[in-house]
């Protein structure tokens, strides 16, 4: 099932560990969710991101910090 990112932000608010298909998703959509990440200190890693600069998995990560893992 494809969820929303405000639905996947919700769950990762919430406290859910999750990973999360950035195939689709944008860079600003994906930095929205490794805050929401931080905020509650849940773990998210995102996965099929071969499409995606690397500049922009670095800006990603520089939100997340550790709660954030990027997998190709």
């Amino acid at each position: 099932m494809s969820r929303t990112t405000d639905n996947i932000i919700r769950i990762v608010k919430a406290g859910g560990n999750m990973n999360v298909n950035g195939e689709k998703m944008t860079t600003d959509n994906m930095i929205r969710v490794a805050k929401a990440a931080v905020e509650s200190g849940s773990t998210v890693t995102f996965i099929g991101l071969h499409k995606h600069t690397t500049d922009n998995l670095i800006r990603i990560v520089k939100v997340g910090g550790k709660q954030v893992i990027v997998q190709d």
